[in-house]
């Protein structure tokens, strides 16, 4: 009998200690993400990308909102580790689309090459739905060489 009690105690201690760095991972990619919206709103200029890569912005009207598609994609420069999150005060959902920010695998672009079983990409989509068409803020975070040493964060706007 001790030794059952003994073996239960144990198994819930080690499942307690497993969804604690479960939750620890989670919290911390949570507040990754609430820190790039605070980035995102209190921008007042946004950045000219068009000299980096090409974006593309596409509603299409459901009714009572909008679906958006923010497509990122011919990229000029190498962008290794992008992570992005598209935002606007219209949203109809409680979180704003993003990529690499609760993925697990990590997204590439470099002009001309694309090997997606490695993470290399031509491009990305983030998709939402909003109240009306309006223009996206994305905030988009990326390293400038494979050892992840320079880090760049830039906020754009694109209008529909």
């Amino acid at each position: 009998m001790k030794k059952g009690i003994l073996l239960l105690t144990l198994f819930v201690l080690c499942g307690c200690t497993t969804s604690k760095k479960t939750s620890d991972a989670s919290s911390t990619q949570l507040q990754n993400y609430r820190k790039t919206l605070k980035i995102i709103e209190s921008t007042k200029s946004f950045y000219d990308y068009s000299k980096d890569f090409e974006t593309k912005l596409v509603f299409s009207n459901m009714g009572k909102y909008y679906t958006y598609d923010l497509i990122v994609h011919d990229p000029k420069i190498k962008m290794y580790k992008i992570s992005a999150l598209a935002y606007s005060s219209a949203i109809k959902d409680q979180y704003h689309p993003s990529i690499g920010i609760f993925d697990e695998e990590s997204y590439t672009m470099v002009p001309g090459y694309v090997n997606k079983k490695k993470g290399y990409v031509k491009g990305f989509d983030l998709s939402g739905r909003v109240y009306r068409k309006t223009a996206i803020q994305m905030s988009l975070t990326y390293y400038t060489n494979k050892k992840y040493i320079h880090k760049v964060t830039r906020v754009i706007e694109v209008k529909p």
